[in-house]
């Protein structure tokens, strides 16, 4: 999913007529994503949207308190790595952990 940058299997801009070659969103691209907290809502859970870690930490702690589902959308740029992560055919007992203190 993340060869030389080819985000196919996760653009959530993907649309039928992306050039098949295309390895990164541009201008031409349509803004696209699902509002995961209203869906959450929408649904009887609680919907969080966050950007930074401390508004994440305070979702997270209204959540906990709240004893009920949830959902925290956390906004993250498409470059930043997300730890831990699995590499393409590894299983989940060969995580990477770089970055993270374990």
């Amino acid at each position: 999913m993340f060869y030389r940058r080819r985000y196919s299997s996760t653009c959530l801009q993907y649309r039928v007529g992306c050039a098949p070659d295309c390895s990164t969103p541009g201008p031409h691209c349509p803004p696209y994503s699902p509002d995961y907290a209203a869906i959450a809502r929408a649904y009887g859970a609680d919907g969080y949207e966050v950007d930074t870690l401390e508004e994440f930490r305070e979702a997270a702690a209204l959540a906990r308190e709240s004893r009920r589902p949830a959902v925290i959308d956390c906004h993250i740029a498409r470059e930043e790595n997300v730890w831990p992560m699995v590499a393409p055919g590894k299983g989940n007992d060969q995580m990477i952990y770089e970055g993270v203190p374990v």
